[in-house]
């Protein structure tokens, strides 16, 4: 399965913030071209990601979820079922 990117909001003349955006299924492979030094951590498997983004430009609030059903890190570390936020 493909990775996917969605994302929607606003950002008020006021400068309040409302964004919401989910990173879906995504592979390292997907990340490279934007940090090649990804390959150095030898990551293996997916990872889903949803961000939403409150309070002002000035102020901003970001929480974030990331989850995964496999992943390796190393070679050396292995998650099963990760959820982190």
């Amino acid at each position: 399965m493909a990775g996917a990117l969605s994302g929607s909001g606003t950002v008020g003349a006021d400068g309040k913030l409302n964004i919401k955006a989910a990173l879906e299924n995504i592979q390292p492979g997907a990340i490279a071209p934007f940090y090649p030094d990804i390959a150095q951590y030898k990551i293996k498997g997916a990872v889903t990601a949803g961000a939403t983004v409150t309070g002002t430009a000035k102020a901003p609030k970001i929480d974030l979820a990331l989850t995964s059903s496999s992943l390796g890190l190393m070679d050396t570390l292995s998650f099963k079922n990760l959820k982190v936020s």
